[in-house]
């Protein structure tokens, strides 16, 4: 049995095998792989692996081409952070090798010559209820394209330090009281769909801070799963940008704030900004939204600030249609 406290050190300058948790009583305290490498290293987990504390990838090298590669052998489960960084002229990676291997931490630090790459889709959860959950301080997150980054905090946190980019990122805490995320000053880029869908036993709320501008490949949802739960995305008086090929509010779910934003579909889909009737609602402030697709586009009814139609224009016979009655309080640009 190892103490919360107590410090496991792998320190080979040798292909490895990390001793797997199953059999422990509650898994290791923290648990540090640290060699001095002369050569490029593998270690490998045996099979599940459960950190109490913290798990620290700290490799040494006097010269380039001697990282440390920790290839996962089953799921990964750190309560406090998983911190990837190197020193002098090494490099640290986990590889999750394939979708099973999970990862879940409270807190995700990655700094320079740290490397994480999810295979498969394989699944990373952050779940720390203080803090700042995902510091990128100039490391790589490898990802591919199915694979999504979960934060689920019960509590009020800071979600990002440093620009990072997301294959798809969701929010999904089951919440007992109201709470607050906000992004950090990084821009966030999410290559798929970014989903706010909280949960709740009784009428709370998750409301998400913009800290800079956000670009969604694919689709923006604001929603929720529990009856009750609420939840919001707000750009805030910095007046952050978003830029999303869908934003989708379903009826009763959630709103978004757009303050004094731009709020930009590229899509071609047929209906870019859909809010559906029921509670869901987009708070237009003092937004400018902007359809730019290069095909036909249907205009969402809703009541618009500014709002902008300026594509750029492939080939003859595009049709921009409104879905019905809209109003535009300010300024209506089609160019």
């Amino acid at each position: 049995t190892f103490g919360a406290t107590s410090n496991t050190r792998y320190q080979q300058d040798a292909a490895t095998t990390i001793a797997s948790t199953t059999l422990f009583t509650a898994g290791y305290g923290n648990l540090y792989l640290e060699p001095t490498n002369t050569a490029a290293r593998t270690y490998t987990g045996q099979g599940p692996i459960t950190v109490q504390t913290d798990l620290d990838v700290n490799p040494t090298a006097a010269a380039t081409n001697r990282g440390l590669l920790f290839d996962l052998g089953g799921a990964l489960t750190v309560t406090g952070t998983t911190t990837l960084r190197a020193q002098s002229s090494a490099t640290s990676s986990i590889n999750t090798v394939n979708a099973s291997n999970s990862v879940t931490s409270g807190h995700l630090d990655i700094q320079t010559n740290g490397e994480l790459t999810t295979v498969g889709g394989a699944p990373v959860t952050l779940n720390g209820t203080d803090g700042t959950l995902f510091t990128m301080g100039g490391g790589t997150f490898n990802h591919d394209t199915i694979s999504t980054l979960y934060m689920q905090p019960n509590s009020s946190v800071i979600l990002t330090s440093g620009a990072i980019t997301f294959a798809n990122l969701q929010f999904n805490p089951t919440i007992t009281a109201e709470r607050t995320y906000t992004f950090g000053s990084g821009a966030i880029t999410v290559n798929g769909n970014f989903r706010i869908s909280p949960s709740s036993a009784s009428a709370v709320g998750l409301n998400v801070l913009l800290g800079a501008n956000l670009t969604v490949g694919a689709t923006t949802t604001v929603s929720l799963t529990g009856a009750v739960a609420s939840s919001t995305l707000n750009t805030t008086s910095s007046n952050y940008n978003l830029t999303t090929g869908v934003l989708y509010i379903p009826a009763g779910s959630g709103q978004l704030i757009a303050n004094g934003s731009n709020i930009t579909a590229p899509s071609t889909v047929s209906l870019p900004f859909n809010t559906e009737t029921g509670n869901g609602r987009l708070l237009a402030g003092t937004s400018t939204f902007i359809y730019n697709g290069d095909g036909n586009i249907t205009i969402a009814t809703s009541t618009y600030y500014n709002l902008t139609t300026n594509p750029s224009i492939s080939s003859a016979g595009r049709t921009y249609t409104t879905a019905g009655a809209i109003t535009v309080l300010g300024a209506l640009d089609v160019n």
